[in-house]
């Protein structure tokens, strides 16, 4: 029978009545403790940790290290008491799986990251590296005026990349601005400086330059 929200009911234990599930799956790493420690200490509680009727974790260990981590005396949590073991046991992996299966759109990301940064709002607190955050800079929007309505010298190039693709690209480029100087050349947007700066070296790699 399906479950009612009313039904959802959350209280305050005290941080060591909550116990981890030895058999844990999932290998939490510092890196997303800071994150998820910094996310309860910027937006508070918004997910209860849950428990079966032992008190022991289904859902919400790296939560837990994250409350720990803060020094927090009391965590709330739902206690899923109609669980069997099994069910418990498969809804621990249901959660970290099916998150899984959801992918960014990356126009869309992009766009709520800019607008985020465009504000001042600290970007570190939606839990992407600095290497994924985009370049918070002026794009280039003037462009020759030309009787053909072309704009030459310059050409707009769209990519499509997947996400591991996309995360190296966006490395090398970080790389390209800062090391062992920031690249210069005729753009103003250094993104586009730094990826012919990539391919131009490539193309020398390969005697073709």
């Amino acid at each position: 029978m399906q479950k009612s929200v009313t039904d959802l009911a959350v209280e305050a234990w005290p941080i060591e009545n909550v116990h981890p599930y030895e058999g844990n799956p999932r290998i939490i790493t510092e890196a997303a403790i800071s994150k998820v420690a910094a996310a309860i200490n910027e937006f508070g509680w918004r997910q209860p940790l849950v428990v079966d009727k032992n008190g022991v974790l289904v859902v919400g260990h790296a939560r837990l290290l994250a409350a720990k981590r803060l020094g927090l005396e009391t965590v709330p949590v739902h206690v899923a008491a109609d669980l069997t073991p099994e069910q418990a046991r498969a809804y621990r992996l249901a959660d970290n799986r099916t998150g899984e299966e959801s992918r960014w759109n990356p126009g869309a990301l992009d766009l709520e990251l800019r607008e985020l940064g465009a504000v001042g709002f600290n970007l570190a607190l939606t839990g992407f590296d600095p290497i994924e955050l985009p370049t918070l800079e002026p794009q280039t929007t003037e462009w020759p005026e030309l009787p053909s309505g072309d704009r030459p010298p310059f050409q707009q190039m769209t990519f499509t990349l997947h996400d591991e693709q996309a995360a190296n690209v966006k490395a090398a480029l970080e790389l390209a601005k800062k090391e062992p100087a920031p690249v210069e050349g005729p753009n103003r947007n250094s993104n586009g400086n730094a990826l012919a700066a990539i391919c131009g070296a490539y193309l020398v790699a390969h005697g073709r330059g």
